[in-house]
C-alpha cells in the first residue's frame, strides 16, 4: 500500500493485503495442504446455518 499505511481504507487496497498475505503463505506452505478454521460469532440468536450462505459472506481465493 501507499505511504506506508498500516491499514486498507479500501476495496482496492484491502486487495494488495490480502495478495501479499497470499504469497506469504504460498511461500511458506508450498506443496502442502493447508488448512484454514475461521470460527462465527454473533450476538444474534440466528446464524447463517449452511455453508453455501457462509461462503457467500468472504471471498474465496481461486487457484
Amino acid at each position: 500500500m501507499s505511504e506506508s499505511k498500516r491499514y486498507a481504507e479500501d476495496e482496492s487496497e484491502y486487495t494488495v493485503v490480502l495478495e501479499r498475505y497470499n504469497t506469504v503463505l504460498d511461500e511458506l506452505f508450498a506443496g502442502a495442504d493447508v488448512y484454514v478454521i475461521t470460527p462465527l460469532w454473533t450476538t444474534e440468536a440466528e446464524f447463517l446455518a449452511t455453508s453455501e450462505e457462509r461462503d457467500r459472506m468472504r471471498p474465496r481465493r481461486d487457484r
